[in-house]
Protein backbone atom coordinates (compact mmCIF):
# COMPACT_ATOMS: atom_id res chain seq x y z
CA UNK A 1 0.00 0.00 0.00
CA UNK A 2 1.19 3.20 -1.04
CA UNK A 3 0.36 6.75 0.84
CA UNK A 4 1.03 9.96 0.48
CA UNK A 5 0.96 11.92 3.59
CA UNK A 6 -1.95 14.86 3.88
CA UNK A 7 -4.27 16.22 6.70
CA UNK A 8 -7.13 14.64 5.03
CA UNK A 9 -7.50 11.65 3.14
CA UNK A 10 -9.36 11.48 -0.58
CA UNK A 11 -11.04 8.55 -2.49
CA UNK A 12 -7.93 7.46 -4.07
CA UNK A 13 -5.57 7.00 -0.75
CA UNK A 14 -3.63 10.07 -1.60
CA UNK A 15 -3.04 12.05 1.49
CA UNK A 16 -1.17 15.70 1.24
CA UNK A 17 0.48 17.92 3.82
CA UNK A 18 0.32 20.55 1.39
CA UNK A 19 -3.57 20.12 1.19
CA UNK A 20 -4.94 23.11 3.93
CA UNK A 21 -2.15 25.62 2.42
CA UNK A 22 -2.29 25.13 -1.34
CA UNK A 23 -6.13 24.89 -2.31
CA UNK A 24 -5.30 23.60 -5.65
CA UNK A 25 -3.57 20.86 -6.07
CA UNK A 26 -3.04 19.22 -9.96
CA UNK A 27 -3.03 15.09 -9.84
CA UNK A 28 -0.96 13.79 -13.05
CA UNK A 29 -0.20 10.16 -13.32
CA UNK A 30 -0.31 9.35 -9.89
CA UNK A 31 1.59 11.79 -8.51
CA UNK A 32 1.07 15.11 -6.39
CA UNK A 33 2.41 18.30 -7.87
CA UNK A 34 2.29 20.45 -4.38
CA UNK A 35 2.54 24.30 -5.63
CA UNK A 36 4.32 24.95 -2.23
CA UNK A 37 6.33 23.12 0.04
CA UNK A 38 5.22 23.03 4.13
CA UNK A 39 7.85 24.87 6.35
CA UNK A 40 8.29 23.65 9.64
CA UNK A 41 9.33 25.92 12.28
CA UNK A 42 9.40 24.68 15.52
CA UNK A 43 6.19 22.38 15.15
CA UNK A 44 5.00 19.11 13.78
CA UNK A 45 1.96 17.64 12.22
CA UNK A 46 0.68 14.42 14.49
CA UNK A 47 -1.11 11.79 11.56
CA UNK A 48 -3.63 9.64 11.69
CA UNK A 49 -2.95 5.73 12.70
CA UNK A 50 -4.01 4.56 9.75
CA UNK A 51 -3.63 0.90 9.20
CA UNK A 52 -1.29 2.32 5.71
CA UNK A 53 0.94 3.87 7.83
CA UNK A 54 1.52 1.04 10.43
CA UNK A 55 3.70 -1.21 8.17
CA UNK A 56 4.83 -5.02 8.78
CA UNK A 57 7.20 -6.39 6.97
CA UNK A 58 8.73 -4.01 4.64
CA UNK A 59 8.65 -0.06 4.36
CA UNK A 60 9.98 2.88 1.81
CA UNK A 61 9.53 6.49 2.57
CA UNK A 62 10.33 9.17 0.74
CA UNK A 63 10.42 13.14 0.54
CA UNK A 64 12.02 16.20 -0.41
CA UNK A 65 13.17 18.35 1.75
CA UNK A 66 15.31 21.46 1.92
CA UNK A 67 16.74 21.47 5.18
CA UNK A 68 17.50 25.23 7.37
CA UNK A 69 21.01 24.94 7.81
CA UNK A 70 21.25 28.24 9.73
CA UNK A 71 19.19 26.99 12.11
CA UNK A 72 20.91 24.35 14.89
CA UNK A 73 18.69 22.31 15.73
CA UNK A 74 19.36 18.92 16.77
CA UNK A 75 17.29 16.95 13.99
CA UNK A 76 14.84 17.64 10.46
CA UNK A 77 12.78 14.67 11.37
CA UNK A 78 10.87 14.15 8.04
CA UNK A 79 8.39 11.50 9.41
CA UNK A 80 8.37 9.29 12.77
CA UNK A 81 6.30 6.29 14.05
CA UNK A 82 7.84 5.43 17.43
CA UNK A 83 5.74 5.05 20.62
CA UNK A 84 6.94 7.95 22.72
CA UNK A 85 10.27 9.02 23.14
CA UNK A 86 11.47 5.10 23.64
CA UNK A 87 13.21 2.52 21.39
CA UNK A 88 10.38 0.86 19.79
CA UNK A 89 10.01 2.44 16.62
CA UNK A 90 8.20 1.11 13.06
CA UNK A 91 10.54 3.80 11.09
CA UNK A 92 12.24 6.65 11.60
CA UNK A 93 13.30 9.09 8.76
CA UNK A 94 15.11 12.42 8.68
CA UNK A 95 18.30 14.78 8.33
CA UNK A 96 20.74 15.32 11.10
CA UNK A 97 21.90 18.81 12.16
CA UNK A 98 24.04 18.99 15.09
CA UNK A 99 25.14 17.72 18.34
CA UNK A 100 24.16 14.10 16.85
CA UNK A 101 27.58 12.45 16.48
CA UNK A 102 27.18 12.61 12.58
CA UNK A 103 28.16 15.09 10.37
CA UNK A 104 25.99 17.53 9.54
CA UNK A 105 23.42 16.43 6.48
CA UNK A 106 23.31 13.06 7.62
CA UNK A 107 19.97 11.09 6.44
CA UNK A 108 19.29 8.46 8.80
CA UNK A 109 16.42 6.00 8.69
CA UNK A 110 15.81 3.13 10.89
CA UNK A 111 12.50 0.66 10.79
CA UNK A 112 13.28 -1.40 14.01
CA UNK A 113 14.48 -0.53 17.27
CA UNK A 114 16.43 2.58 18.44
CA UNK A 115 20.16 2.28 18.09
CA UNK A 116 19.79 0.07 14.72
CA UNK A 117 19.79 3.04 12.18
CA UNK A 118 21.33 3.20 8.95
CA UNK A 119 22.92 6.43 8.10
CA UNK A 120 24.02 8.01 4.85
CA UNK A 121 27.59 8.52 3.92
CA UNK A 122 27.22 11.25 1.94
CA UNK A 123 25.02 14.39 3.44
CA UNK A 124 22.40 16.27 2.11
CA UNK A 125 24.62 19.76 0.30
CA UNK A 126 23.99 22.40 2.03
CA UNK A 127 23.27 24.06 -0.74
CA UNK A 128 19.63 25.88 -0.59
CA UNK A 129 17.65 23.24 -3.00
CA UNK A 130 15.34 20.64 -2.37
CA UNK A 131 16.73 17.38 -2.27
CA UNK A 132 15.15 13.82 -2.92
CA UNK A 133 16.00 11.33 0.00
CA UNK A 134 14.47 7.93 0.71
CA UNK A 135 14.95 4.98 3.00
CA UNK A 136 13.94 1.60 2.57
CA UNK A 137 13.59 -1.45 4.43
CA UNK A 138 13.18 -4.65 1.67
CA UNK A 139 13.19 -7.47 4.75
CA UNK A 140 16.72 -7.91 4.46
CA UNK A 141 18.56 -4.41 4.22
CA UNK A 142 17.70 -0.93 4.95
CA UNK A 143 18.92 1.33 2.57
CA UNK A 144 19.60 5.15 2.21
CA UNK A 145 19.30 7.07 -1.18
CA UNK A 146 19.93 10.73 -1.99
CA UNK A 147 18.92 12.50 -5.30
CA UNK A 148 18.23 8.63 -6.65
CA UNK A 149 21.92 7.49 -4.88
CA UNK A 150 21.98 4.83 -2.90
CA UNK A 151 24.53 6.59 -0.05
CA UNK A 152 23.81 4.27 2.80
CA UNK A 153 22.91 0.62 3.73
CA UNK A 154 22.63 -1.87 6.32
CA UNK A 155 21.89 -5.40 6.75
CA UNK A 156 18.69 -6.21 9.02
CA UNK A 157 16.03 -8.60 9.38
CA UNK A 158 13.08 -9.55 11.16
CA UNK A 159 9.36 -7.98 10.85
CA UNK A 160 9.10 -3.81 11.48
CA UNK A 161 8.16 -3.36 15.07
CA UNK A 162 4.53 -2.62 15.66
CA UNK A 163 3.94 0.30 17.41
CA UNK A 164 0.53 2.29 18.99
CA UNK A 165 1.47 5.74 18.95
CA UNK A 166 0.45 7.46 15.92
CA UNK A 167 3.23 8.92 13.09
CA UNK A 168 4.65 12.35 13.67
CA UNK A 169 6.14 14.89 10.70
CA UNK A 170 8.20 17.26 11.04
CA UNK A 171 9.36 16.54 15.01
CA UNK A 172 10.25 13.67 16.60
CA UNK A 173 8.78 11.64 20.03
CA UNK A 174 11.36 13.21 21.70
CA UNK A 175 10.50 16.76 21.24
CA UNK A 176 12.75 17.92 18.23
CA UNK A 177 11.12 20.58 15.96
CA UNK A 178 12.37 20.59 12.25
CA UNK A 179 13.42 23.35 10.38
CA UNK A 180 13.02 22.78 6.81
CA UNK A 181 10.95 22.69 4.02
CA UNK A 182 9.01 19.49 3.25
CA UNK A 183 7.34 18.82 -0.35
CA UNK A 184 5.85 15.23 -0.54
CA UNK A 185 6.29 12.55 1.54
CA UNK A 186 5.25 8.75 0.25
CA UNK A 187 5.14 5.84 2.48
CA UNK A 188 4.72 2.69 0.83
CA UNK A 189 4.33 -0.85 3.28
CA UNK A 190 3.62 -4.21 3.69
Amino acid sequence: MTTKLQLAVVATGVLSLAAIFAPTLAHAQNSVDLPSPFHFSGSGITLSNAPGLSPTTQVRITAWIKPDFTESNFVDTVVEKRDGCGSNRSYDFGVYKAQSGQPIGTIFFSSSMAGDDTYSNVPVPNDGRFHFIGGQYDGSTMKIFLDGALVGQKPHSGPVAATSDPPVVGTDQCGHPAFADIGVIQITSR
